[in-house]
């Protein structure tokens, strides 16, 4: 299956290939590399987390919409999520 994947991001006209598999990596890793680091303040490792859990969600919706599958309850588990919360809960890896 990584074929697949990899031979569709590269025949893919929407973004180039790095891009494509820059802001894949960077929304889930990002943010755990920058919580773990002590170059950042507080107010950036926040920022950082919830561009990152949106741009998730937002990649959630597109694997449920292109896939023609229901993510009602999926979704309403996710958006009923604080972020407030989502921060206090953040584990350090």
């Amino acid at each position: 299956m990584d074929f697949d994947w990899f031979d569709y991001i590269a025949a893919s006209s929407v973004r180039n290939t790095t891009e494509m598999i820059l802001l894949a990596l960077r929304a889930f890793w990002l943010p755990i590399a920058v919580a773990n680091s002590s170059e950042f303040d507080e107010a950036t490792k926040q920022r950082v987390v919830s561009d990152a859990y949106h741009t998730l969600l937002h990649q959630l919706r597109q694997i449920y919409a292109t896939a023609g599958l229901s993510n009602s309850q999926d979704l309403r588990i996710l958006l009923s999520i604080n972020l407030n919360s989502l921060k206090d809960n953040f584990q350090f890896i």
